[in-house]
C-alpha cells in the first residue's frame, strides 16, 4: 500500500512537471520566441499617421473618418490599400538575423542618409521610425533597423511596397460616390442626352423618351465609374481648363442619391486616345483612354430595353399563336405544369417554354 502510493504521488509530481513546464511553459516560450523575432509591435489598424522617405518622393498620410489623406506632398485622396499594406507587412515582419553595429557603420548597408524610412504613429501611444537599406548579397532580404544600433535582416518586399510613387499612393477613381445608392443619372454625350431612373430594381429611361432602359447598359456606366481607374494625375489644380478640352465637355455625367446628394463629372473630347476628365469635388485633372470611355459613348437603342414585351412566364396559363391563317391554342392542364392543345392532346413543353 505504502509503494503504491508513492508511485502515485511521483506519477502526480510528473505529470505536473509535463503540463506546466512542458506544455504551459512550452505555449509561453513558444510566444516569447515569436514576439522577440517580431520587428515592430503594433497594432495595424490603430495607426493614424504615416510619414515616408524614398527615393520616389517624401510623404505624409493621416487617417480619417473617411479613410487615409495624403498630406503632403499634396492635399488628396490616398489609396487606401497601398497605405495598409505596408502597414500590415511591418506588423508582421520578423528579423531573421540580428546583429550590432556601430552607427558610423550604418551607411555600409544603406542605413545612413540614403535608407527607405517609415515613421508610424498612434497618437501619443505610439511612435517608431524604421530604416530600411540595401539588399543582402545573398537571399531576397534588406536590412533594416528601428534604433541604429542593431540591424536586422527582413524580406525585401517590405521594403519595395513602401517604395512608391504620388500616384500609387493617390486615389485613383475619377469620383467618390455610392454606387449603391444612386437613383438618378444624366448622361450627357456626343450620342445625345440621355436620363435614368432607378425603379426598384430596374432602370427607366425619361428621356429623350420614356421606356425601359436596358439594366446591364446603365449599370455598366456606374461600374466604369466605381471601379476603372485614371491613367495619369496630370494637374493638382483645375487652373486651364481650355488645355485639357474641358472648357466645352464632351461627355457628363450627373448622378442623384436617394439621399438627394449629387455627383458629377466631366471628359473631353478623345483625341489620340485619350480624354482628360475633372470630377466636380476635387480641383485635380486627370487622364483616361477611350476604352474607359465606352459605356458613356451608347446609342439610343443601346440604352433602350430589347425585350418585346415584358411578363412572368410562370403566371402564364394559356396561349393563342397566330400564323397566316391559322390558330393555334394551348392551355395548362389541371396540375399547372403541362401544356396541352384546345382539343386535349398534349404539347411539348419544352418547346413552350
Amino acid at each position: 500500500m505504502r509503494n503504491t502510493i508513492i508511485l502515485f504521488l511521483i506519477a502526480l509530481a510528473l505529470g505536473a512537471y509535463v503540463y506546466f513546464y512542458e506544455i504551459k511553459g512550452g505555449e509561453q516560450r513558444k510566444k516569447e520566441k515569436e514576439a522577440a523575432e517580431k520587428l515592430l509591435h503594433f497594432n495595424k489598424d490603430s495607426i493614424d499617421y504615416v510619414e515616408i522617405s524614398a527615393p520616389k518622393g517624401h510623404f505624409v498620410f493621416r487617417k480619417t473618418d473617411d479613410g487615409w489623406q495624403i498630406e503632403q506632398p499634396v492635399k488628396t485622396d490616398a489609396d487606401d490599400g497601398p497605405i495598409t499594406g505596408v502597414l500590415s507587412n511591418l506588423s508582421s515582419a520578423k528579423k531573421k538575423r540580428t546583429f550590432s553595429v556601430k552607427k558610423e557603420k550604418l551607411d555600409s548597408y544603406g542605413l545612413g542618409s540614403t535608407a527607405l524610412t517609415v515613421r508610424l504613429k498612434q497618437d501619443d501611444k505610439f511612435d517608431q521610425t524604421v530604416k530600411m537599406g540595401d539588399k543582402t548579397s545573398v537571399g531576397s532580404n534588406v536590412y533594416t533597423t528601428i534604433d541604429d544600433s542593431t540591424v536586422a535582416l527582413i524580406p525585401s518586399y517590405i521594403k519595395n511596397s513602401a517604395n512608391k510613387s504620388l500616384f500609387d499612393w493617390r486615389y485613383k477613381k475619377a469620383l467618390h460616390f455610392p454606387k449603391g445608392k444612386i437613383r438618378e443619372i444624366t448622361l450627357k454625350s456626343p450620342r445625345g442626352t440621355f436620363h435614368f431612373v432607378k425603379d426598384g430594381d430596374q432602370w427607366l429611361m425619361t428621356e429623350p423618351l420614356n421606356t425601359k432602359a436596358d439594366k446591364s447598359k446603365v449599370d455598366a456606366i456606374l461600374n466604369k465609374l466605381d471601379w476603372g481607374v485614371v491613367k495619369e494625375v496630370v494637374a493638382e489644380e483645375a487652373k486651364n481648363l481650355n488645355r485639357y478640352r474641358l472648357n466645352k465637355p464632351a461627355y457628363r455625367v450627373e448622378m442623384l442619391s436617394g439621399e438627394k446628394a449629387r455627383y458629377g463629372v466631366s471628359f473631353s473630347s478623345v483625341k489620340k486616345n485619350v480624354s482628360y476628365g475633372k470630377d466636380d469635388a476635387r480641383p485635380i485633372i486627370f487622364k483616361v483612354d477611350s476604352i474607359y470611355l465606352k459605356p458613356l459613348n451608347k446609342r439610343l437603342f443601346d440604352y433602350r430595353t430589347k425585350d418585346v414585351t415584358t411578363f412572368n412566364r410562370d403566371q402564364v396559363d394559356s396561349l393563342r399563336l397566330f400564323f397566316e391563317d391559322s390558330l393555334m391554342v394551348l392551355h395548362k392542364d389541371t396540375s399547372g405544369v403541362n401544356w396541352v392543345f384546345s382539343d386535349g392532346k398534349p404539347a411539348k413543353n419544352w418547346k413552350i417554354t
